[in-house]
Parts: structure tokens; sequence; C-alpha cells
């Protein structure tokens, strides 16, 4: 039996308005997950420099990012991420808050996006069209078209479309119902079919069939 987690005890005269941020971005559609540990870390580092008021100065807020021994530029990035964001809405509500510059020299992202090019997609396309069917993976030439094709057109995570089942997909309406995506609880993808009962067909074993993307709703939990 897994042990119930509680959530991170925000503590301090920053308290009351930490637990309202997380709030107001949760109601925002994002998951806010790991930003209310950094946020309780962050409320008792104000306690501990003396802090009596909500009021988020600059001493405090370079205090606050100052590199930590062992510490990786990851988790540092992060840190200060989340105390600018909290600082951001401190303004916007009325509080006295230092807004950090953006840190562009912190976590320097070694991440090179490939871009193909159409032909390179199109050769992909065939490749997966001519998938045969074989013992171990019987229905892996019906499903591989339908993937890539999903994939190259929504944008979607390869885990987000081998996640979908029957009850997500809308043909009438032309939406995809993605739940638990990296940022919200739910998105919605409007697609365009040219012959919408075909991808179904094409999931059972019928013929392949071009997608359109045209947009993604994304709804917040809040509003469900």
């Amino acid at each position: 039996m897994s042990r119930e987690r509680k959530p991170p005890k925000m503590t301090g005269p920053f308290a009351q308005a930490a637990e309202d941020f997380i709030q107001y971005k949760r109601s925002c559609g994002f998951k806010y997950e790991n930003e209310p540990k950094c946020l309780s870390r962050f409320c008792r580092f104000a306690e501990k420099q003396g802090v009596t008021s909500a009021e988020l100065t600059r001493g405090l807020a370079e205090a606050w990012i100052k590199p930590r021994e062992n510490e990786a530029a990851k988790s540092r990035s992060h840190r200060a991420t989340c105390v600018r964001q909290f600082a951001i809405y401190l303004d916007s509500v009325g509080y006295d808050a230092y807004i950090l510059p953006e840190q562009p020299g912190i976590h320097a992202r070694s991440f090179v996006p490939y871009i193909f090019t159409h032909e390179q997609i199109r050769a992909i396309i065939r490749e997966a069209d001519a998938t045969e069917p074989k013992e171990v993976a019987k229905n892996m030439h019906l499903a591989l078209p339908v993937i890539f094709r999903i994939l190259y057109c929504c944008g979607l995570r390869v885990s987000e479309v081998c996640n979908l089942q029957f009850r997500d997909v809308n043909l009438g309406a032309g939406l995809l119902t993605i739940l638990k995506t990296a940022v919200t609880d739910i998105s919605l993808f409007l697609i365009l079919l040219k012959k919408p009962a075909l991808l179904m067909q094409n999931i059972s074993g019928g013929k392949k069939i071009p997608i359109t993307f045209l947009w993604r709703l994304t709804v917040p939990e809040s509003a469900r």
C-alpha cells in the first residue's frame, strides 16, 4: 500500500501568497507539481534571512539564486525560474517584488532539434505504410501508419500517441483528447480528415489517409 504524500508546507510571511500563486498557475492549466517544493524551500529560506513581511526584495532574490556547493546548473536554473515567476505574480497582485532578469547563462541548453525535410517525412511515412505483419506484433502494420501520421501532423509526444484509446478519438468533431500532457491536464487537438471514417478503418485494417493538424486547445482542470 503506497503512502500518500503530503503537499509541501508553506511557512513564514510568503506562505499565503505562495499558496495563492500555485492555485493561480494550476487554474491556468499548468500542472505545477514540482514548483511547490521549491516555493516551500524559498519560504523557509526567507524566514532564515529574517524576512518578516511579504516583500520580495532584490537582496533576497539574489541571495536565493546564489550558486550552492555541488549544485547542478539545472537545479539552480529551476530555483531562479521559480522565484522569478513568483515575483511576477506578486507584483501583479500588488506586492512589492523584485523581478529577477532572465538568467541565460545559468542553464545552457545543449539540445539542438533536427528538422526533417518534406522528402524525409514522406520516406518515413512510406516505410510505415510498408510495414508487414509479424507474429510478435500482429497489429504493428496497422498501428504504425496511424502513429506516424499523428506524430507528424499533431506534434504529439510518442507516449501521448501510444496512450490514445478509442474513447479519446472523436471523429465526428474531429478531436483527439490527450490526457495528462507535460503542461496541462487535458489538450484537445482539432484534426481535419478528408474521410474521417477511414481513420478508424485504418486502425482496424482498412485504408490509410492523411491527417491535417489545424489547432490545439488546452483546457485546464478547473474548466472541465
